[in-house]
Parts: structure tokens; sequence; C-alpha cells
């Protein structure tokens, strides 16, 4: 029997043995000529010896029908499928017909056709017709991500997403990365943020990687399409978003004292914090701050890194070292800070003390270098020799019992208000300026 032809009545067709897991059996009913009542045309589909049930295909048009019908098998085999016609040929009249041709028989199986990881695959069912016959070569398609989630606990099973947040995730940390950074290493709590900010803009990354690329530069593309940009917060993978500001915010403010922080780092609210903040490295003589390591009600702390680091650490057993710090939480650090204390000799400005009176911490420094020009002695803060630990000691204990701390504090954030671009910029001219006079004067008195 082939494919086409006519099915005899009451005779059984078989096809050619498939594999599969299933299969679709198409009949063709021929129809008479006009629009009339037609005899049902009653036939079986089978695979083996086991009968499906009777199928009735039946209906009332002049032109052709086309039925199909689905069996399942019960596993992955051979097997043979047959079409069986159980009714006569209707001879009644010229008006009806009810030949039927088997036209039709697809093998269904559910594995991939190809094993290969990392692709999507795409099931398409076309029927043919005049316009569309043969091969498609391309097609649209509307193509969702399916990535797993933070819920704020737990990365969730792979839903359909399309935030820019969760790919940017994946692209770092999931499968498409020969070599993922692992879950663990990405800022759930930025990413978190992120993506709420990129649904309620209804910001979407949909974009296709069909060329060749790196991970950093993926990861930039897809942050660029969430307003963000890549970043690393305390050495997890973050972002940056770009958020429009209402109004200009100040970076070193007292406004960013942190109350939990401190309570983190000190442990006792009855401890006085005293920060330093700085490369750790020799010439800062660090060490200097010994005494006051050794004070129980004094919580040393110590913002940054450096080559010194490891001896420093040694020296300095009760202090708490939470490494480098920038922007944001940086800015935190200094404003928790009760007095903030630099101990180097040979700066040439100090831009952390300048740092520390912005957020209204009152600074012990050395009485040489860049630090003269910034403390105000008495007002501002202690200029000492910062080498005496008895002095330093005495210094931290006279600004701490103060009468006047909270007026101390307001004066440290007033002497370094005005310093800002526009200042330093016209500063700067004005010292050009004299320059430029002091020259002048020098080339008259010499003609």
């Amino acid at each position: 029997w082939r494919t086409g032809d006519p099915i005899p009545a009451n005779e059984v067709t078989v096809v050619n043995l498939i594999v599969a897991v299933g299969a679709r059996a198409e009949i063709l009913i021929e129809q008479g000529a006009d629009a009339v009542p037609a005899a049902p045309v009653v036939g079986a589909i089978s695979y083996e010896t086991t009968a499906t049930g009777i199928i009735q295909f039946t209906a009332s048009r002049a032109s052709q029908v086309m039925r199909s019908a689905r069996i399942l098998f019960p596993a992955r085999g051979i097997y043979e499928v047959r079409v069986e016609r159980n009714s006569l040929d209707d001879g009644t009249n010229n008006y009806t017909s009810s030949d039927m041709t088997w036209t039709t028989l697809n093998a269904i199986s559910y594995s991939s056709p190809i094993n290969v990881t990392g692709h999507a695959l795409i099931a398409l069912r076309i029927k043919a017709s005049e316009q569309l016959n043969g091969v498609v070569q391309e097609f649209s398609c509307i193509a969702s991500s399916l990535l797993p989630t933070w819920d704020g606990a737990a990365w969730t099973a792979p839903v359909e997403t399309a935030n820019p947040a969760w790919v940017y995730a994946d692209i770092l940390a999931g499968s498409a990365n020969a070599r993922p950074i692992g879950y663990a290493r990405l800022d759930t709590a930025a990413l978190a943020i992120w993506a709420a900010d990129c649904d309620a803009a209804g910001t979407e990354f949909n974009g296709v990687f069909d060329f060749r690329t790196t991970v950093f530069e993926a990861a930039r593309d897809v942050a660029a399409a969430g307003r963000a940009s890549f970043h690393m917060r305390d050495g997890l993978y973050s972002v940056v978003q770009d958020k429009a500001q209402t109004a200009p915010v100040q970076h070193f403010t007292p406004a960013r004292r942190d109350e939990s922080l401190r309570s983190n780092i000190a442990g006792s609210k009855e401890k006085l914090i005293v920060g330093y903040v700085g490369r750790i490295a020799n010439e800062k003589r660090i060490d200097d701050l010994k005494i006051l390591d050794q004070q129980k009600d004094i919580q040393l702390v110590i913002v940054g890194d450096g080559p010194a680091a490891p001896r420093i650490k040694k020296e300095l057993p009760g202090a708490r070292f939470v490494g480098y710090q920038s922007g944001t939480e940086l800015a935190r650090y200094v404003a928790s800070f009760d007095i903030f204390v630099h101990t180097g000799k040979h700066e040439t400005f100090c831009q952390g003390i300048q740092e520390a009176l912005a957020s209204g911490v009152p600074v012990i420094g050395p009485d040489t270098g860049g630090p003269v020009d910034l403390i105000e002695h008495g007002i501002t803060g202690l200029l000492i020799d910062t080498a005496d630990a008895h002095e330093l000691l005495e210094a931290v204990a006279t600004l701490r019992n103060h009468s006047s701390f909270d007026l101390m504090q307001l004066a440290a954030r007033k002497s370094v208000e005005h310093r800002t671009w526009d200042y330093i910029n016209a500063q700067l001219i004005s010292h050009y300026q004299d320059a430029i006079d002091q020259l002048s004067k020098e080339r008259g008195l010499v003609a």
C-alpha cells in the first residue's frame, strides 16, 4: 500500500515501521459535488494489535474534508500503524461520496533533535498551502528568556523575564558563561533594587547576542539598557544606576551618619568611635594609634588597605578593619565616627581630613604639613604631636568631654562648606593672578 491510495472498505492498511512515542494519521474524505448531508465514513486507527477505538468522520459540504487522529504509544519503540476502513461505499446517489484516502503519517518524538547545550530549540507546525510549500529558511518570532530571579531570600527557579537586572545576573553567573562567577558573588541587594526600578519604568532587554563578544561587554550592554553601569561593591558584582536627582546631593555630609552601622561597629553605645581613613602604609604611622586600641571605652576603626595592613592588624588587634571603601559606603563610615584621627606627618594636604570635617566630625591631626591648613585648633579639632601616645590619648579625652562638642561638630562642617569646585578654581586663578602681578612688578624694577 502507498500513501495516497484509496482505502477499500473492510480492509486493513499497514504503513512502514516507525520509531516514536506517538503518531498522527491524516485522512482525506472525498465529498460530493453538492453540499448535501454526507454519509458517515467510519475508520479505526491502531498500532500492533491494540485498537484505539472507532473514529467517525462526517461533513456536509462540497469540498474535500481533511481529518486527523493522534495516538500515543506506551513507550518509545518500533511500531506498526494500521488504518482500517469499516464503512461501505455510499452508492445510493451521485451527490455523495464516502471514499477515504490515508494521506499522511507523522511520527511524534519528544526527544531533542540535536544534542547541543546552551541553545533554544523552536518547533514549528506549518500547514502547506499554495503560498507556502517546501522548506522554511527564515521566520520571525517573539522570544523570552527563562532566568532565575532573586526574591529577597533566594534565587528562584527560572521564570520568563526580560528585566535587565536578571539578564545581567545570568550573563555573569549563568550557564551561558564558560566560567560563571557563581550567584553568591552577586550584589543581590543592588540587583533587586535595580530590577524593581526597571519593572516600574517598563525597561526591558530583548537583545540577541548572535556575534562574538566578551562577558564584560555583554554585561555592560545589558546594564546600559537598564540605565546602569558595571560596578564592583565590597568584592561583589554590582551596578551603579543612572538616577535623576531632584536636587544636588553633597557626598560627605553629617546626614550620612548611620546608627545601625555604629551599632554594628562598636556593639555598645557607650564606646567612642575613633576612625582613620587612608592608605595603610608605614609612612602613615598608623601604629601610633596603639594607645587608643588599648582603651576599653574606645572602638578604633581603620578604613582602607595597603602594603602594611598585615603588620598593622597585628599591632592593633582590637581595631575593626573594614577594608577599602568608596562612594556612599565611605561617606557613611566617615559620618558615623565620633572623632577622626590622622597620624601621617608628611601629608601635603590630606583629603581624608577635609572629608571628615565635611561630615561634621572633629579631627585630631599632626601639627605639621597639610593638616595645619585644614584644622582650626580648638575650633574644628586639635593639632598635636600624634606620635606622643600620652598627648594623643589626652586629646581624645579633651574632645570627648568638651562642653561644646556639638558646636565643634557644626564648626567642622562650616569650615569646609565653602570649598566647592567653583571656590577652588577661583582660588587657583587668584594664585595665578598674584604670580603674574608679582612677575610684572619684578620686570618693571629690572627695566
